[in-house]
């Protein structure tokens, strides 16, 4: 009885972060001419962690630096599955943000931490940190009280990373024009809070050559129809095998 209750109530929790705010905020947002972006929510409230992206119109993760205590993979993977069950052609993500700047920090050390998100399913880079300057004979410059890569022109390196940032610039392009092919769907079940299934926690795991998404109760029930034996999205996903949470 106790369990059904707060089932209730979490989901409840649940229902009214996506309307009542996640839902404002893009009202506002779009009657002032803008787009509203957002991160993940859980753990950090009770909370499914990929719905309110079918809502806020750029899903976005996050991914740190040298910082494993705050590293979250879920906030990419809830970003990534929810943009493509949702039909979201962007998926961004917080990028390079370091717990401790060190000021050892260049792009041929970030290069392939990029690389991995890229292809993890993020398309475009939110650089942390960026920070106003507006001195021009104070060197380096304003920082985030140590926390971030410093992306600024007072940068030792800045004149020199012009290549590296074509680079990025041309992966963004080429993969917002693709369209993501992922063969197996993970039900991330209605227990809350509930998160997309992590790489290493997909059970059964994959053969090595394939890809999946998460997929949550909100898509699965309201948007996923069957078609030609593939689960299919309004987005263009479909998946031609969903996998159930072990009941046990």
């Amino acid at each position: 009885m106790s369990e059904r209750f707060l089932f209730d109530v979490r989901q409840t929790i649940a229902d009214l972060t996506v309307e009542k705010f996640f839902g404002t905020m893009v009202e506002l947002a779009h009657d002032h001419g803008c787009e509203f972006s957002a991160e993940a929510t859980a753990p950090t409230m009770t909370g499914e962690g990929m719905r309110h992206f079918g809502v806020v119109d750029v899903p976005m993760g996050e991914f740190w630096l040298r910082s494993p205590t705050h590293d979250k993979p879920n906030d990419i993977q809830d970003a990534v599955s929810a943009a493509h069950v949702y039909g979201k052609s962007i998926v961004q993500a917080e990028a390079f943000t370091e717990l401790r700047l060190r000021w050892d920090e260049h792009p041929g050390m970030l290069k392939a931490l990029g690389d991995k998100h890229f292809a993890l399913g993020i398309n475009r880079f939110v650089y942390h940190v960026f920070m106003q300057n507006p001195w021009l004979n104070r060197r380096p410059g304003i920082t985030l009280g140590g926390v971030g890569t410093f992306f600024q022109r007072d940068q030792t390196w800045w004149g020199m990373a012009g290549a590296w940032f074509d680079y990025t610039r041309r992966c963004q392009a080429l993969l917002q024009r693709g369209r993501p092919v992922a063969e197996v769907a993970y039900f991330t079940g209605e227990e809350l809070p509930a998160r997309a299934v992590l790489l290493d926690r997909r059970s059964p795991a994959l053969p090595a050559g394939y890809t999946a998404d998460s997929i949550n109760r909100d898509a699965l029930l309201r948007l996923a129809k069957a078609k030609d034996g593939r689960i299919v999205l309004p987005g263009g996903a479909s998946y031609a095998v969903l996998i159930l949470p072990d009941a046990g």
